[in-house]
């Protein structure tokens, strides 16, 4: 494995190890007080423990090298994993909205409040630390099984916050009903954070581009060197799991020998590799001749496609 790939492993590890102990510890506190919005947030980290080996085990999957049967190596099984969980991460959001529904409906007593506050403020600054670090290492790395992990527990820090005013309001006031309020509310976090993965999750499945910012930085590298081409054209691109993939029409002077257009070529990719790290260059070259005899229509470009 290389540096980024054993980064990304660790990092997933942490995630794991972590969720384990906080969902040890809530359910052992839910169940001795009865609060429903403490158990709520059980199942709300036992997702995430469950998402967190997801996300490990796809992180693992997506590190094999390309092969006959996969040529574009195995990134996306990255971004497919991200759509599982968020589609779980929803599941039980509904199935603990339901069951604060029923113990609003039914009436419930909750005890015990004193430990069930101070796990519940624990827990929310451990989620505090241990999103922020998979989020910035998800996103530096480009790994979107590890950032949907990291979403998900950012939405933990929200859900363990209310928790532990809604328990102090009980505290304060008796009123038992406040207990399974919170935890309605709290399931309407975790659905939020659900349906984020999700959108998350579609955009790189259906092959959405690049960001602006990121295309940008490719069209700088081309501009950079557009004095030893025509133009290009049919800049395309999409993320491929934690890689981003690009591949454009490159038009050379008719004259420029095969060597020197390849030459060309591969500095371009270099030179984006090297500003874009973790992306995959395809450059097609065209002789300036037959790139004239072309027409817009034939070379069926995007609307929104870059040219020069």
């Amino acid at each position: 494995m290389d540096t980024r790939s054993r980064r990304i492993t660790r990092v997933a590890s942490l995630a794991i190890i972590t969720n384990a102990l906080l969902v040890i510890g809530k359910l052992i506190v839910g169940i001795s007080t009865g609060s429903v919005a403490i158990l709520s947030e059980a199942a709300h980290s036992g997702v995430d423990l469950l998402v967190a080996v997801l996300a490990s085990a796809a992180i693992w999957y997506a590190q094999r090298p390309a092969d006959r049967t996969h040529p574009y190596g195995h990134g996306k099984v990255e971004t497919l994993t991200s759509f599982a969980e968020g589609v779980l991460i929803c599941v039980v959001a509904g199935f603990t909205i339901w069951n604060a529904i029923v113990a609003l409906t039914n009436g419930s007593e909750v005890s015990h409040l004193g430990w069930g506050i101070a796990v519940m403020a624990v827990a929310a600054m451990i989620n505090i630390a241990t999103s922020r670090y998979l989020l910035r290492v998800g996103r530096s790395e480009g790994s979107p099984a590890l950032e949907a992990t990291g979403i998900e527990l950012s939405t933990d820090v929200i859900t363990a916050t209310g928790v532990v005013v809604g328990l102090i309001i009980v505290e304060v006031t008796g009123r038992h009903v406040v207990d399974p309020i919170v935890g309605i509310i709290v399931s309407g976090f975790i659905a939020v954070a659900g349906i984020r993965v999700l959108t998350g999750a579609v955009r790189g499945l259906t092959d959405e581009r690049l960001p602006e910012e990121e295309e940008r930085t490719i069209r700088s590298v081309l501009d950079d060197h557009a004095d030893n081409f025509i133009e290009y054209h049919d800049l395309r691109t999409r993320h491929v799991g934690g890689r981003h993939a690009v591949d454009l029409h490159l038009v050379v002077p008719s004259a420029l020998s095969v060597a020197a257009a390849h030459d060309l070529s591969t500095h371009l990719e270099d030179e984006i590799g090297d500003a874009l790290p973790q992306t995959d260059i395809v450059i097609h070259i065209e002789p300036e001749d037959e790139a004239v005899q072309r027409s817009p229509t034939d070379r069926a470009r995007p609307p929104d496609s870059d040219a020069r």
